[in-house]
């Protein structure tokens, strides 16, 4: 595919869990996907093709770069990690996870 064809590609692909899977074809789609517009929503609630990975939530938050104003945790245990990464997001306005008891 063209460079520009790339990134229409990577423009429309929910960032959740298409971005992640997209990642995985080759180092420049990994790269064409992280340059791409920043992460400012991040939905875990729609993944269920694969379990869902702390590591996965960590990279996705850290790609944020502060820049994240919704995120959704359904069916993941908080670690201490994720919560120092919920915490530096300054502009975060919603934030949803179910409490397991």
């Amino acid at each position: 595919l063209s460079e520009v064809a790339e990134h229409c590609v990577m423009e429309f692909l929910p960032v959740v869990p298409d971005r992640l899977r997209v990642e995985a074809v080759c180092r420049r789609w990994r790269r064409l996907s992280r340059e791409q517009v920043p992460v400012t929503e991040l939905d875990f609630g729609q993944v269920a093709v694969r379990p869902l990975l702390r590591r996965d939530v960590s990279a996705m938050m850290e790609r944020a770069q502060q820049q994240l104003t919704r995120l959704v945790l359904p069916d993941i245990t908080l670690v201490d990690a994720h919560i120092e990464l919920i915490v530096q997001q300054r502009n975060l306005r919603v934030f949803r996870a179910h409490r397991f008891v």
